[in-house]
């Protein structure tokens, strides 16, 4: 269910901002700090998104239904600008928009699940530090929470199959063939014959 809502979170943000205001927006595969930033081919301003983990709805959320999940979000805005506090002000400020479209947004219908928009407002965070500073970069983190509640015609023995993924491995497995035995040697049978003349 929470890769539903990630995928229509990253369709939506991408949406929301041409190219030339946001260079990249995709998936990532968790918390981003410095020592990523040299593992990931990316360019600037990016944001990149992520789920953080999802806990059962409870009560007083907007989606308190059986199967729902709370689930915790979050984009990390990365810039780059040769001055310090240039890519500060960009990275604020995009971090700051974000933050807007995210608590006004409502996901789309799914056939699968209920997607409720952002519990409360999202929260920013600087992530300053030394060594995103040696990078020339500014990274901010904008966090919320969203919760999404499996259809109550879905029955959740099925789900599996629904979203599942599946992989074929079109490698050939196998041994390699080996040389075939080769056969005997024929025998090869020679005689001598000497006539010797009759006295």
């Amino acid at each position: 269910m929470s890769a539903i809502l990630l995928d229509q979170v990253v369709a939506f943000v991408r949406a929301s901002f041409t190219r030339q205001d946001v260079a990249t927006v995709d998936i990532y595969g968790g918390e981003f700090n410095s020592v990523e930033m040299d593992q990931l081919s990316y360019s600037c301003p990016a944001i990149l998104i992520t789920v953080l983990g999802w806990q059962p709805a409870g009560a007083g959320v907007r989606l308190s239904i059986r199967h729902s999940r709370r689930v915790r979000l979050a984009a990390f805005v990365a810039t780059k600008h040769a001055k310090r506090s240039a890519r500060l002000a960009q990275a604020m400020s995009l971090a700051e928009r974000l933050a807007l479209l995210l608590g006004n947004w409502t996901p789309a219908d799914h056939e699968l699940v209920t997607m409720a928009g952002a519990e409360g407002e999202p929260a920013a965070e600087n992530l300053y530090s030394r060594a995103i500073d040696k990078q020339g970069q500014a990274l901010w983190l904008v966090s919320w929470e969203q919760c999404v509640a499996l259809k109550p015609h879905i029955n959740p023995a099925e789900l599996f199959d629904l979203l599942r993924v599946d992989i074929t491995d079109h490698t050939h497995q196998g041994r390699v063939p080996t040389a075939p035995t080769p056969a005997p040697p024929e025998l090869a049978v020679t005689e001598t014959v000497n006539f010797k003349p009759i006295p």
